[in-house]
């Protein structure tokens, strides 16, 4: 029952079923979108609107849009005739769901809303204690507050739009649902999509054709000042099979500010009219968000450097920040870029294979776990900067895939696992010398790890469990004697909840005076939810964090958590549970996850960018702003900065030419890139040189020419000695 498109030369296009998925409201709207009267005109609703209309509108809704049970038994329809209150239930939707009260969407991959189970009514939790207040009986179709563009809020529109496959346009294109709630845009993917990339839903019930994936694989916030839908050009889609589909397609741009790369978005739509009104409505809804007040949270993504700076970046796994410095490490070493000295870059020791990288809180001390076996190194940071020293090996951590570092009862201790088997060390407080504490095993492999005051949050599936450091006496941080904690053993086995980070919440953190007997509280992030108990596991706070899509990393400002999926970040606030921030970062791969230190790839150029805290006495990098990614808008791409990159590029050719040859090389480098900025780069040297001090170019040239005069010395060295 399927039909196919109009052109003949896209075999590769699918379309749904005849039955619409979506209903159609409005005189103009497309056959393809859903668009609410009130955010069209750009106005409120009015309060006297008639209820027997909306009643039949949700009716209209319920019948044309398919529904899935999220639980295999069935539910029993009560006598709709009795009046009574509602008996709502919390529910995981299989697919994206409205709130009948306030008309938003109902966001999340698990227990995203409460549903009926004598009528179908569906709301949000929230929601769902202003239903009693006004005295709303079951069965009940009566809505609250519904679209408002003067406050972003509600549903603006939705509808079928077909976006590329993952391979890319030349293999085709697949149906998704894009929806704009609450001056938000987000594109979910249908389940038949989802099941060719081999991917697991979390509704897990009633899947179809015609389903829709829960999760977001695009989530841009609308009051970005960057985002606009626009045409596009032969150019744009040079891969496409056919050029009829040319006038149908449009992209959606974003990004390009604060420290995000620009990147863009291509879309298709049925008809070329439907093409014109999906750009048209998008582009009426950003005007109308942009004008709505702007975030409370006081994060920011800033850009550190990119991959013209550092050619290495492409084989970086994981960084950290020791002050003023970036500690990076991948496979081809343990580097630093030292901000304080214009960016001045270095390799610490003789250390491959870097695969983590840890810092102790406010110490001069940092451990990473690196190597072919995958054993710790534990080392002392002035050490490692100032003489390049390798650190301290820890034989027994062979083999381990997870390390964590922090403080115990005010003791530094650093604790790494392997699978099953746990080892904890003593560090010393003034040389940060290793000493083995105790060794422990565990009743499952351990998926996270973490420090607490208390002793080592461990992370299991479904389950976090703290233990004492000396007797490895586990304690559950869920207790399942809480009710409303019950929800994560009762989940279908089909559901995987796995522990992705855990956090300590002190009460310094909380603004209460040093000292006080003040609960310390954890932060227990799951792929799906989020919630935060004691350390014997009751609940601290009845808000419980719900994410728009599986999430694969986090980090904490307090009372900001920023979540990390793969093309978008998002900042949730931990005291309200509300949305804050949306960071829409193509192909996100976290290198940091106390600093917020993300690696984002968009075409051929790298960049490392870091979330940022605003507040006052914030830890902060400074970064100069010739190092600054270029393009991203925090700093300018000058001849000086063309010329370092070229510079260390030579220097990384396997050439041993002399530094006068380096030199050369990049100062023709440098003119030829340069251009107008000439004159700007020789007042920089002149301001420079009459500081007393040596421009960052001539610095970089000069480390370079040293780094290969060392390299020489080693090499014959080396021949001496096999001699």
């Amino acid at each position: 029952q399927q039909q196919q498109l109009p052109q003949q030369n896209e075999p590769a296009v699918r379309r749904l079923p005849s039955k619409p998925l979506i209903r159609m409201t409005g005189e103009d709207a497309p056959s393809a979108i859903t668009m609410s009267s009130n955010w069209q005109d750009g106005v409120n609703d009015s309060l006297n609107e008639s209820r027997d209309d909306v009643a039949v509108d949700e009716q209209q809704a319920a019948l044309s849009k398919p529904r899935i049970r999220t639980h295999s038994r069935s539910v029993a329809t009560q006598n709709q005739s009795m009046a009574s209150d509602h008996v709502l239930e919390m529910q995981t939707f299989a697919q994206p769901e409205k709130c009948n009260f306030c008309s938003s969407l109902m966001r999340g991959v698990f227990r995203q809303g409460m549903r009926c189970s004598r009528c179908q009514y569906m709301c949000h939790a929230s929601c769902a204690p202003l239903l009693k207040q006004g005295h709303q009986t079951c069965p009940s179709t009566a809505t609250g507050p519904r679209s408002n563009p003067s406050k972003g809020r509600g549903m603006a529109f939705e509808g079928l739009i077909w976006h590329p496959k993952p391979s890319g346009v030349r293999k085709g294109w697949e149906q998704a649902l894009m929806t704009v709630c609450d001056a938000r845009l987000s594109v979910h993917e249908l389940y038949d999509s989802m099941k060719r990339k081999g991917r697991d839903s979390m509704g897990g019930h009633g899947v179809g054709a015609d389903c829709v994936s829960s999760g977001n694989s695009i989530f841009v916030d609308l009051r970005d000042k960057t985002v606009e839908a626009t045409s596009v050009t032969e150019a744009d889609v040079i891969h496409i099979s056919s050029k009829e589909l040319l006038p149908r397609i449009f992209k959606i741009k974003y990004g390009g500010s604060h420290g995000v790369p620009a990147a863009e978005h291509l879309l298709m739509a049925d008809s070329v009219q439907d093409q014109q009104r999906w750009m048209d409505a998008i582009n009426k809804v950003c005007r109308i968000a942009r004008e709505l007040p702007p975030s409370a949270a006081p994060l920011a993504c800033e850009p550190i450097i990119d991959s013209h700076f550092f050619t290495e970046l492409r084989k970086i796994e994981c960084a950290a920040r020791v002050g003023n410095t970036l500690l990076l490490g991948g496979a081809t070493g343990l580097y630093a870029v030292d901000f304080r000295a214009g960016g001045r870059r270095f390799e610490i020791g003789d250390i491959k294979a870097v695969t983590s990288i840890v810092v102790l809180p406010g110490q001069q001390a940092f451990a990473c776990l690196c190597g072919k076996s995958c054993q710790v190194r534990l080392l002392n940071t002035q050490k490692a900067l100032r003489l390049r020293d390798d650190g301290q090996k820890l034989p027994e951590t062979r083999g381990s895939h997870l390390v964590a570092i922090g403080f115990v009862e005010g003791k530094p201790i650093l604790v790494a696992a392997n699978r099953k088997k746990l080892v904890v060390y003593s560090l010393d407080a003034t040389t940060f010398v290793a000493t083995l504490l105790s060794e422990g095993t565990l009743p499952a492999q351990a998926l996270t790890l973490a420090v607490t005051p208390y002793g080592v949050c461990v992370g299991f599936e479904r389950m976090f469990t703290l233990y004492d450091i000396e007797q490895f006496r586990g304690t559950p941080l869920l207790s399942m004697t809480e009710q409303a904690l019950r929800f994560i053993k009762d989940a279908d086995v089909s559901v995987k909840l796995m522990p992705v980070r855990s956090f300590c919440i002190s009460p310094e953190m909380r603004g209460e005076p040093l000292g006080s007997a003040g609960v310390t509280e954890l932060v227990l992030c799951f792929n799906s939810f989020g919630i935060v108990v004691n350390r014997i596991g009751l609940l601290c706070r009845e808000v419980e964090l719900k994410w728009s899509n599986t999430m694969t990393d986090f980090s904490l400002f307090y009372p900001y958590l920023v979540c990390y999926s793969s093309d978008f970040a998002e900042c949730y606030n931990l005291q309200s549970g509300s949305l804050e921030r949306i960071w829409a970062i193509p192909n996100i791969h976290v290198l940091g996850v106390r600093e917020g230190l993300l690696m984002t790839s968009y075409g051929n150029e790298l960049h490392c960018v870091c979330v940022q805290d605003q507040r006052e006495g914030a830890e902060r990098f400074i970064v100069p702003e010739r190092i600054g990614s270029s393009g991203t808008g925090a700093g300018v791409a000058t001849g000086s900065a063309v010329a370092a990159a070229a510079a260390i590029a030579a220097a990384n050719a396997p050439t041993t030419g002399s530094s006068a040859s380096i030199s050369s090389t990049a100062g023709a480098a440098g003119g030829s890139a340069a251009g107008s900025h000439h004159s700007d780069d020789d007042a920089s040297r002149r301001e420079s040189t009459a500081s007393g001090g040596t421009p960052g170019l001539m610095r970089r040239l000069t480390f370079i020419a040293t780094r290969n005069k060392d390299k020489d010395k080693e090499k014959e060295e080396k021949k001496e000695k096999e001699e």
